[in-house]
This record gives structure tokens, C-alpha cells and sequence, in this order.
């Protein structure tokens, strides 16, 4: 649960309260002083916040912050306070836009994921095309997976070979070319062009699905070796 309004505000005088030293006096400001504002940012670290508490302590602490200035090593727990909570306003906000009902918000959640984190992030979207249903979110994952390439090595959880999780990836693109909508074909095919090592650049389905069909039985299914276990 996040934390209530209560425990937020509570949270955020002992932040102001702790920093009134350092914005006085500094560098000159006790040991104690010193520790007791590391203790009030540590406070806020361990709450629970969901997004709009989350910017609400932001906004309080990066004034905070900024009138401390970056120079001031007394007050550096309040820049580490600001960064902590910057990227957890951030994850926030992507995982609401990415449920977002409009599909230029999640197509655009998609692209910051990818910004953000990187091209590994794009299994969580590859992996789960089949779910989504707009043409515009599909393009731009098949834009990031030509621009990034496919992501590498084997997701977190999942007991699967490389070579297995590498012919999901490219099944969930050619699953793609059943669909209706023209763009979202091509978009496709680009990227099965500089991801697929087909070595070929075509923009007819026809010939993607014969590629498809004349490759090598894949070991789709074949889960990865359990670890052998210890030598006694």
C-alpha cells in the first residue's frame, strides 16, 4: 500500500526540519546535524509512494535541493534523495502510460521504455505483440526492434535456450504479417531485414513466410540445461 497524505506530510517536515542546518550553515554544519538529514532522506527513500505522492516529495525535495546547491557536500543525500525519486516517478509513469487507453500514449510509453533502459526491454513488448491491438503501437515496436535490434541473451525467469528465445522473437514478428493493416506488415519485414539474417530485403509477405518455412526445424520448445548440482 502507498504510504496516505499523513505519513508523506510527516515525512517531509522531518526533510525540512533536518535540512534547515545545512541551509544555514553549510559544510559547517554538525555531525549530527549531518546525520539527522541523511535519516530524513532515508525516511522518504523507504516510503511506498505511488506516482502522484512520488512527484508531490519530488517537487518539495528538488527545491530543497536546489537551495542547498550541488556544491555543498553537507547536502548531497538531498541529490541523491532527488535522483532516488526521479526514477521512481519515472517507472511510474511509464508502466500508467503503457496501460493507457490511447494508443499514441503507449506507443510512446513503448519508445521512452526503450530509452530509458534499453533494447532489452523490448522482450517484454515482443513477447506479448499477440495482446496488443493497435497498428501504431505494433509500428513502433517493429521500429525499435530495426533501429536496436533484437534484445540478447535469455529474459530473467525464463528456461529456454538463447537459439529458443532468439526464434520467439522472430515469430512474434512474423505473426505480424497476417495482419490487416499494410503498415504494420512493413513494418515487420524492415525489421525481419536487419534482425532475421536472412540476408534479404523484401517487402513481400510471400517471400518472408518461404524463409520462414525452408529454415532449420527450431528449438522453439527446448528448455535451457538445469545446472548440474554439486560434486560432493
Amino acid at each position: 500500500m502507498p504510504a496516505g497524505a499523513q505519513a508523506a506530510s510527516e515525512a517531509l517536515a522531518g526533510l525540512v526540519k533536518a535540512s534547515r542546518p545545512i541551509l544555514e550553515r553549510g559544510s559547517r554544519a554538525s555531525a549530527s546535524e549531518k546525520l539527522d538529514l541523511d535519516a530524513a532522506c532515508q525516511v522518504i527513500s523507504d516510503l511506498v509512494l505511488d506516482l502522484d505522492g512520488g512527484r508531490r516529495l519530488l517537487k518539495a525535495s528538488a527545491e530543497l535541493a536546489g537551495a542547498v546547491g550541488d556544491r555543498n557536500d553537507a547536502g548531497k543525500p538531498l541529490l541523491h534523495l532527488c535522483e532516488d525519486l526521479e526514477r521512481r516517478c519515472i517507472r511510474q509513469a511509464l508502466a500508467k502510460a503503457l496501460v493507457d487507453k490511447e494508443p499514441r500514449v503507449r506507443a510512446a510509453a513503448v519508445e521512452a521504455s526503450v530509452a530509458s533502459a534499453g533494447p532489452k526491454v523490448l522482450d517484454e513488448f515482443l513477447l506479448q505483440l499477440d495482446r496488443e491491438n493497435s497498428p501504431e503501437v505494433l509500428v513502433r515496436v517493429t521500429e525499435l526492434v530495426r533501429d536496436h535490434g533484437l534484445p540478447t541473451g535469455v529474459p530473467p525467469g525464463v528456461r529456454l535456450t538463447e537459439e529458443a528465445v532468439r526464434e520467439k522473437r522472430l515469430e512474434a514478428l512474423m505473426n505480424l504479417l497476417v495482419r490487416p493493416e499494410t503498415s504494420v506488415r512493413v513494418g515487420a519485414m524492415r525489421a525481419l531485414s536487419h534482425v532475421s539474417g536472412a540476408q534479404m530485403f523484401s517487402l513481400r509477405e510471400e517471400d518472408w513466410q518461404a524463409w520462414w518455412l525452408a529454415r532449420p526445424k527450431a528449438p522453439a520448445a527446448q528448455p535451457a540445461e538445469p545446472p548440474s548440482p554439486p560434486t560432493p
